[in-house]
């Protein structure tokens, strides 16, 4: 059975725009996402429009790069979409589509993550009482914990401060 810390989720949104200040708008937008999304306490975060940001312009095809992301993505938990207009970029829509055939949970904001991670430690808890029960009779509270991990999303920060710590990184 996994822990929340063992999750991991995957960044959908668009690269490629029509200017390069609009396609580092948009690398910018999600790795703000990937920054907010580490920090709820998940296991890892796959931000592909950072993992790949050299190959995009080099000797690698596009359709392999974005081959590689679905694969990826199909190894994931979840999937959390950036704020930006994922539906103008046919990539991200491929992404999403392919999440919701595979029954990947599909995440829009941090509050959504933050169900989820709930719901999961729910099931998650359900599934190790049924277990228990089933295989070893009474097993005391202290033995069924799940771990809990503290969010380190402080509601205070905005994602432009995300932003401007991302920007002194580079």
């Amino acid at each position: 059975m996994k822990r929340v810390n063992e999750l991991v989720i995957f960044i959908v949104g668009p690269y490629r725009a029509k200017t390069p200040n609009a396609e580092r708008a948009n690398i910018e937008a999600a790795a703000a996402t990937a920054f907010e999304t580490w920090m709820t306490g998940v296991g890892a975060v796959i931000c592909p429009h950072i993992n790949c940001r050299q190959a995009w312009d080099g000797p690698i095809p596009t359709e392999r790069i974005l081959e590689g992301d679905k694969l990826l993505l199909s190894k994931c938990d979840a999937v959390r979409v950036t704020d930006s207009d994922y539906g103008a970029s046919l990539g991200s829509v491929d992404e999403l589509v392919l999440a919701k055939q595979l029954g990947i949970p599909v995440l829009y904001s941090k509050n959504q993550i933050y169900d989820w991670l709930e719901d999961f430690r729910n099931e998650e808890r359900a599934k190790r009482s049924t277990s228990s029960e089933d295989q070893c009779g009474d097993i005391p509270d202290s033995d069924r914990h799940i771990e809990e991990v503290s969010p380190l999303w402080d509601e205070k920060e905005s994602v432009s401060d995300i932003n401007s710590t991302a920007s002194q990184l580079d």
